[in-house]
């Protein structure tokens, strides 16, 4: 593994076939890893950088999606819900609940409606999983089905 100091990205160099490298490039990363460390990032801190910015946007009138993506054990799980029961260690996800609703609940204004709609998918091997869907017991997989590019067509 080679890191660039100074830039956001990362080279991975396989053991096995030296010559063959992948780069991966990214805008942020967070030490999580051990709490004493002085680059420690808190769910705190990763709220405060990412959920408090993405709210902002859905109040201005938005779509917003959070995407975790890398390999199983990474921690995706843990930084979008956090660990149940725990304030401190609440993930991205509730913190963004608490925070959508207390801002709706604040407003006096009449003529604001708001309506909210949310998605909690898992997409593995190529098959979604809607976590949000209680019929399913966490077993129904949906495939993923690739399209080609939709254009806009002129009406004729």
């Amino acid at each position: 593994l080679i890191c660039y100091p100074g830039f956001y990205t990362v080279s991975a160099i396989s053991g096995s076939t030296p010559d063959k490298c992948h780069s991966f490039n990214f805008d942020h990363s967070y030490w999580s890893y051990c709490r004493d460390d002085a680059h420690f990032a808190s769910q705190t801190q990763v709220y405060q950088d990412l959920g408090v910015e993405m709210l902002e946007h859905a109040f201005e009138g938005y779509n917003v999606c959070i995407f975790a993506y890398g390999q199983t054990g990474g921690g995706k799980s843990y930084t979008m819900m956090g660990k149940p029961g725990d304030e401190n260690e609440m993930g991205i996800i509730p913190r963004l609940c608490n925070d959508l609703f207390a801002r709706v609940a604040e407003n006096n204004d009449e003529n604001v409606h708001y309506s909210v709609e949310v998605s909690y998918m898992e997409i593995y091997c190529e098959r979604v999983k809607d976590l949000l869907n209680p019929n399913s017991g966490g077993r129904e997989y949906y495939r993923l089905v690739f399209l080609p590019t939709l254009l806009p067509r002129s009406k004729q």
